[in-house]
């Protein structure tokens, strides 16, 4: 329990799609897929089914359960869907079935065993000109990049990379590829984490404003912080000309932005 964290559960599923990924090209055309893991997390489980159907495009196969009993007493299987493609799973839950608990499914292979893995572009969109143009307004000599969508993140990376960067992503799963710069809400943008720490930062395109070392703690804590600002928007909130991270300021608050996974929790030290 004390291992719990979001951060933690996020990590473990990035670490179950490498895994897979490493492992995929052994199985034959065909052949099927035992998926199993110890957790009950939606994100190491149907998540994981729902990115194996998108980007090996696997069949989710039923596990008929017609002996639902053993010696005479019920096995206690709960049957699962996953979200996007309602792919089968499997919960064995403690109370219920014998053991401390397990998730297990089962996928089929249906590309030929002799190719080399194919990924799909996980997410990538047709990019439309106007967008790029409000999304290069927040970089540094904007015309260097090659900008790309996957799902509602923008990200840019120099253009030298995107042969390479092409090549990679038909063979390859990248989890990600550039500095992601944020997500577009109408002509405006809800700037990322990244780009607030990037070299490439149009700092021009933002307010900045500047932080005492008890207010960089309290923002860094993400707690409330104790300043009125007189204007209105995303700032880059600063400490000794340092950027630290996003907030937004409005008429009567500030909400912070600063990611809660890599907050402060212990007590900082005096200055």
């Amino acid at each position: 329990m004390n291992e719990w964290s979001e951060a933690n559960v996020n990590l473990c599923h990035q670490r179950q799609e490498r895994i897979l990924a490493d492992v995929y090209p052994a199985l034959k055309e065909d052949g099927y897929l035992i998926y199993s893991t110890c957790s009950y997390s939606h994100q190491e489980n149907e998540e994981i089914l729902d990115w194996l159907c998108d980007t090996f495009n696997m069949e989710s196969l039923p596990i008929p359960m017609v002996r639902q009993t053993h010696h005479d007493k019920e096995w206690g299987i709960v049957e699962t869907r996953s979200e996007k493609h309602q792919a089968f799973g499997y919960r064995f839950y403690p109370g219920q079935a014998k053991g401390e608990g397990l998730f297990a499914a089962c996928l089929k292979k249906k590309e030929q065993a002799d190719d080399a893995p194919s990924f799909k572009a996980k997410g990538h969109q047709k990019l439309a000109l106007q967008e790029i143009e409000i999304v290069k307004r927040y970089l540094i000599e904007p015309e260097n990049y090659y900008y790309n969508k996957i799902n509602d993140d923008w990200l840019a990376i120099n253009r030298i990379h995107k042969e390479s960067l092409d090549t990679l992503q038909r063979y390859l799963y990248i989890k990600k590829s550039g500095v992601r710069i944020g997500k577009l809400m109408g002509k405006d943008l809800v700037p990322d984490h990244e780009l607030a720490l990037s070299i490439h930062t149009n700092k021009d395109a933002f307010l900045q404003t500047e932080l005492t070392y008890e207010q960089a703690i309290q923002y860094l804590r993400r707690e409330n912080i104790d300043i009125n600002p007189t204007d209105k928007g995303w700032s880059l909130m600063c400490f000794e000309g340092e950027p630290l991270g996003w907030a937004k300021l409005l008429p009567n608050r500030i909400n912070n932005y600063y990611p809660k996974e890599i907050r402060i929790l212990a007590s900082p030290p005096t200055p």
